[in-house]
Formats: C-alpha cells, sequence, structure tokens
C-alpha cells in the first residue's frame, strides 16, 4: 500500500444503537405503500419490483408457466359447449346455423343417443386434460416460488451474517428468526398473487369479448358488480394489511419467548419458575390467537361480502337470461337466447367472476405477501455498520505490530465510551488492558477485528489504518475468543477446527495441547469424537474456554484475542488456563481483556483503563510499585479472595493428580 493510502484520513459515521423494530416503524411501511400520492406510487412499484427481482432467474419456467395459463384459459372456454349442445339437442334439437354446434357435431353420428354419448366425452377428455395442464402449473409455480423463495433466504442469512453484534444484542434472535423462516414466505405469496392477476386478466379478456357476441345486454348486466368489488377490497384492504402485519409482529414475539425460554431452560428449573414462564407463554399465545382471529375475521367478513354482492349479480342475469328464453320461445324475443345458450352463459359467468374476484381482490389478497416482504426488506436494508471500502487492500496475514493511535469511541453521539486510547502491541507480546467493569474494555475488544469502528483516532496494523484494510484480512489476523465461549453441539475435534476446517487430526491434537486442553478431552472415552451438548453444557466452563483457546490457536492467526478468559471459573481451572497462555508467549501476540488480575501477571505489558481511559501501563511488578489504581485494584481483590500477605497472584491449592472429570449430558451449567 502506498505511503498516501496509509496516511489517509476515515471519518466513518457515528454507528448508532440497535434497537427493536417497533410496531410504529412497522405500520408506517405499510402507511407510506396505502398513501394515495405520486411518491407512494413510485415507492409501490419499486417495492413489487425489487421483489420481482428475486424471481429474474427463473424466465424460462416463467414463459412455460404462461404458456399453461393460455393453454388452461382454452380448455375452460371449451368446457362449458358440450354441455351446452346437449341441453339444445334434448329441448329443441340441433342449430344448424351455429358454428359451435357445427363444429362440435361434425365427427360424432348422427343418432341423438350417439351425439350425446360422444359430447359427454368430450366433457370427460377436456377436463382431464384440464387436471394435467393444472398439475403442470401448480408445479411450475412451485418451482419459480420455491428458487425465488431460497434466494430471498440467502439473502436474509448474508445480512444476517454480516451485521454487527450490537444488532444481534439488542434484536431478539427469534424475530431474526421468524423474519427468516416465515416472513420471507411472502415472496412466494406475492408471485401466486401475481400469476393469478395475470391469468384472470387475460381469462376476462377473451370470456368478455365471447360473452358480449352471444349477449351485450347480459353482459353489461354481469359487470354491474364491478363497482361494488372495487369499493369492497379498497375498504378491506387497508384494514386486512394492518392486521396482517400485526398478527406477524406478535407472532414474531411468540417465537422469540419460546426460543429464550428454552435457552435458559436450566435457569428455569433452578429457581422453580416453571408455572411463571407458563404463564407468560400463554399470554403471548393468547395475544397471537387474538390477532389471527381479528384477521381471520376481516378476512371472512371480505370474503362474505364478496360472494353476496356475486351471488346477487348471478341472480339478476339469470333472471334477466331466463325472461329472454321465455320471450324467445315465445317468439317475442331474441331468438337466439335458447336454453343451451343461456347454459352456456350461466357457465361464463362463474368462469367471469372468478378472475374479475381475483382482479378485484387482489389488493386485498396481497397484504399477507406485502407484510412479510416488508419486514424481510428492513432486514436487508439495515446499515452494516462495518464494510469494506472501495479501495480496500489485500492484507496477507503474519506477524505485525498493532497500534492504537488515540481511539475513542461512542455509541451515541456526545457520550463518549473510549477517549484518547493510545498503544502499540508487537509481534510475539503477551498484552492485557485490565480494569473494572464499563471501564471500557468490552468496547476495545470489539474494534480489534473490526465489530465496530472507532469513531476517533485509528487502529494500525504496522501503520497500515486497519479501515483501509479488507474486513476478512483484517479478521485472519485475529483469532477471537469471546467471553461467553461458543461450543457448536458437534464434537470436540470439529468445534477445534471450526475456524479451520481442513486441518488434521494431529494439528488439532496440537492445538489442544497448546491450549492445555489435551489432557482432559483424552480422558474422555470417546476422545476428540466426544459429542458436545447445546452451548457445550456437558462441559465446565474451564474445559469450555480450553476448547475456545485450541480453536483459535488452529485457525493460525498471528494475533490471539480473548476476553475475560478467566471469568466464571475456579482458581485450579484458572491456574491450568493461564499456564497455558503463558506458555504460548512469544510463539503469538495474545491480547487479554480481564478483570481478574491474577491473570495477567505474566504479561509483558498491562493497560489500565479507568472511564474508557489509559491511566497507568507497564508490567506487573512496575505498576504494583507505583501504588495507583493497579495496585488498588490487587488490594481490593487480594483481600476480596481473603488469603492476607500473599500476593495477588498466588492461587493456593494442590493440584490434581488426574484430568478433570467430564461432566455428562446431564450437567446443567459450566
Amino acid at each position: 500500500m502506498s505511503a498516501q493510502a496509509q496516511r489517509k484520513t476515515y471519518r466513518p459515521s457515528p454507528p448508532r444503537r440497535e434497537g427493536r423494530i417497533s410496531r410504529l416503524s412497522l405500520r408506517s411501511t405499510a402507511q407510506r405503500l396505502a398513501a394515495p400520492s405520486r411518491s407512494a406510487g413510485a415507492e409501490r412499484l419499486r417495492f413489487f419490483l425489487r421483489v420481482g427481482a428475486y424471481f429474474k432467474g427463473e424466465w424460462a419456467r416463467i414463459g412455460a408457466l404462461s404458456l399453461l395459463v393460455c393453454v388452461s384459459i382454452a380448455i375452460s372456454l371449451l368446457q362449458v359447449w358440450p354441455v351446452a349442445v346437449i341441453v339444445d339437442l334434448i329441448s329443441s334439437g340441433p342449430r344448424e346455423g351455429d358454428l359451435v354446434h357445427r363444429l362440435l357435431l361434425a365427427p360424432l353420428p348422427d343418432s341423438l343417443l350417439g351425439r350425446v354419448l360422444g359430447l359427454a366425452a368430450m366433457t370427460l377428455v377436456l377436463r382431464v386434460a384440464q387436471e394435467f395442464v393444472g398439475m403442470g402449473r401448480a408445479l411450475l409455480n412451485f418451482r419459480i416460488g420455491y428458487g425465488g423463495l431460497m434466494r430471498v433466504r440467502c439473502d436474509v442469512y448474508r445480512k444476517l451474517q454480516a451485521l454487527h453484534i450490537g444488532y444481534h444484542r439488542a434484536q431478539p434472535q427469534g424475530d431474526a428468526l421468524y423474519r427468516l423462516n416465515q416472513d420471507a414466505t411472502g415472496f412466494h405469496g406475492i408471485l401466486n398473487v401475481a400469476v393469478s392477476v395475470l391469468g384472470s386478466a387475460l381469462t376476462l379478456a377473451v370470456m368478455l369479448c365471447i360473452m358480449a357476441a352471444r349477449s351485450p345486454g347480459l353482459t353489461l348486466l354481469a359487470l354491474a358488480v364491478v363497482p361494488p368489488l372495487l369499493l369492497t377490497n379498497v375498504k378491506f384492504g387497508r384494514a386486512l394489511r394492518r392486521k396482517c402485519t400485526e398478527a406477524k409482529e406478535v407472532e414474531s414475539q411468540l417465537t422469540t419467548s419460546v426460543q429464550r425460554s428454552m435457552a435458559s431452560i436450566g435457569l428455569v428449573q433452578a429457581c422453580g419458575r416453571e408455572a411463571d414462564e407458563e404463564a407468560r407463554f400463554h399470554a403471548t399465545l393468547g395475544n397471537s390467537v387474538k390477532a389471527w382471529l381479528r384477521l381471520h375475521h376481516d378476512e371472512l367478513r371480505h370474503t362474505l361480502t364478496v360472494g353476496s354482492i356475486l351471488g346477487l349479480g348471478g341472480a339478476l342475469v339469470l333472471g334477466y337470461g331466463g325472461h329472454l328464453v321465455v320471450e324467445a320461445r315465445a317468439g317475442a324475443g331474441d331468438a337466439g337466447m335458447t336454453l343451451g345458450a343461456l347454459t352456456a352463459f350461466l357457465g361464463y359467468l362463474g368462469m367471469l367472476y372468478d378472475p374479475l374476484c381475483k382482479l378485484t381482490g387482489a389488493g386485498a389478497a396481497v397484504q399477507g405477501g406485502v407484510a412479510g416482504a416488508q419486514r424481510v426488506f428492513e432486514v436487508l436494508d439495515r446499515d452494516q455498520a462495518v464494510t469494506d471500502v472501495h479501495d480496500a487492500a489485500a492484507l496477507p496475514p503474519e506477524p505485525r505490530t498493532l497500534s492504537l493511535e488515540n481511539v475513542g469511541f461512542e455509541y451515541r453521539p456526545g457520550h463518549p465510551v473510549l477517549r484518547g486510547v493510545d498503544a502499540t502491541i508487537r509481534p510475539g507480546e503477551m498484552v492485557a488492558f485490565v480494569g473494572s467493569a464499563g471501564a471500557g474494555k468490552t468496547t476495545l475488544f470489539s474494534l480489534l477485528p473490526r465489530f465496530h469502528n472507532p469513531t476517533h483516532g485509528a487502529l494500525r496494523l504496522d501503520g497500515i489504518d486497519t479501515r483501509a484494510v479488507r474486513v476478512a484480512d483484517l479478521r485472519r489476523h485475529m483469532a477471537i475468543v469471546l467471553q461467553d465461549c461458543i461450543l457448536l453441539p458437534a464434537t470436540i475435534a470439529e468445534n477445534i477446527a471450526y475456524g479451520r476446517p481442513s486441518a488434521t487430526g494431529a494439528e488439532i491434537r496440537k492445538a489442544a495441547e497448546m491450549a492445555g486442553a489435551a489432557g482432559f478431552v483424552e480422558a474422555l472415552p470417546d476422545g476428540y469424537g466426544t459429542q458436545i451438548a447445546d452451548g457445550g453444557l456437558n462441559l465446565s466452563a474451564g474445559q469450555r474456554q480450553r476448547i475456545a483457546i485450541a480453536r483459535a490457536l488452529l485457525s493460525g492467526a498471528p494475533i490471539l484475542v480473548i476476553d475475560e478468559p478467566t471469568d466464571g471459573i475456579d482458581a485450579e481451572h484458572e491456574r491450568t488456563l493461564v499456564e497455558a497462555l503463558r506458555a504460548l508467549k512469544g510463539q503469538r501476540t495474545i491480547i487479554l481483556m480481564s478483570h481478574r488480575l491474577s491473570t495477567v501477571v505474566g504479561c509483558d505489558k498491562i493497560f489500565v483503563m479507568e472511564r474508557g481511559r489509559i491511566v497507568e501501563h507497564g508490567a506487573h511488578a512496575d505498576l504494583l510499585r507505583r501504588g495507583g489504581v493497579y495496585t488498588a485494584m490487587a488490594r481490593w481483590q487480594h483481600l476480596h479472595t481473603g488469603h492476607a500477605g500473599a500476593r495477588p497472584e498466588a492461587r493456593p491449592g494442590p493440584r490434581r493428580a488426574h484430568p478433570e472429570p467430564f461432566r455428562g449430558d446431564d450437567a446443567l451449567m459450566g
């Protein structure tokens, strides 16, 4: 990288605290789409074009589906005529001047029975053909829909992986799962409505031409239901959109409630809170049921209103059509309106009202899909917070000097968490940042791998601003061990090799030895093939910590960053872990974040933090001689342990003669 690039100054916008998406934000999105304005119309168009973009890889299948829709319409139009011709044959005989009669009767025998049986066979053939075409349409529709759904879910999952830690800490996991699993199906729902609308529009156009040619008066009477249908769907559409959004939000809360309850089942049982959790679940479930019942109540009212309007239209057409048939038989009216023609017209009327209802009700029918797609886009449109700059440089992982230059950080403008932090960490050094809770250690920890960007100052690797480096390359320099050791429900070997799946068995064992984990792992009946329970609950806290460190070591990253390595473990496990870390000095750059001084005694440098600043730094002995903040911490922790006269790093107690035992699947906590 050039010197000019290295000197480049970055001024990222302050990160914002992520919070739960409120019901107000969901409603405001729906209201913008519903607002009758030019901008709202343009926004609706962009919204549906964005939804459609997820199906752009399915054009060939969409073309085949369109062809099958046309074939299906043609078959539907033909199906009513064999029945109509049979009615005319039986009631008044063949009508030689009618084109449809001539075409259908031409291949049939001259006898009445032969013609009736032939027309019945035609009805069967057309019906079977319609079923086959319908099956083909359904299969293509499913394939197109699930192809788009897969793309949506992949995008959401990729986005959730990319969103910074602050988002996931603030957002309920159940909400993310619901958006990924349930809301994403809204795209498929919108596709179904779109296909239905296109097919219905084509069917309606052809149907109206045929019906108008047969009887313009009856056709106009049949279309009299269109205005009330439109008014009904506009009225119900807005309410359905709002209630569908509310129902999805409550359902998301239910998913979150279940996820949280199952994740903390040990605490629930230990505190005897099963009844309280059941009552909370029951209340959330009741809210979900009420929300869905409100939605379904409006849907049923909508269906009842539409059905009544269509029933009224059918009654008017049947009454007036029957009047025309009676007049035609008396020779006083339209001679073309026979009983068979009325039968065909009524058949078309049924087929007319179905696409007409779908077209006028498309706005109401699509609301569920729109609500789900909106919630998905709210995740996809989230600010990722940390991304590569357009000219980000590649930086191969190797031992480098890490410098913190006047680093400051604010979650909210005007509320600094870190202030002017300066530190230099050279390759192979073991350093620690210590301080009480709230001193800024965890925030500083999150800046090292760029979970956040500093709002002031810079972090540099060999003088290169980390914001000028590709995020992936930066994170390959650092192996992170979080305070809450995350283990997967897989074997111990698979957990150690998670950051480097291609590692050999020998490399996995060596990493375990370096982390001080080999002793207890090899004592297990299945060794490295031992299956770990969800969250590592069948391991002790110390065992989980050492497996996490082994995983970090195996990654090959030159910098090892550990947050609170001995938090929550006993003195024996702490001593084993500290010895394992000290054995790594000189082989890796080790950065510890800790409030326990016994963990950091052997570090080359110790940076003491207080209220977001480094107030002291130096080696353990030097800091003790100064009599400052570090000395006060040492005295407090020394008194806290109750070992008067002992050095802070002293931890009495005999070593175990045998490796610590495997906790077993019935263990609840480490």
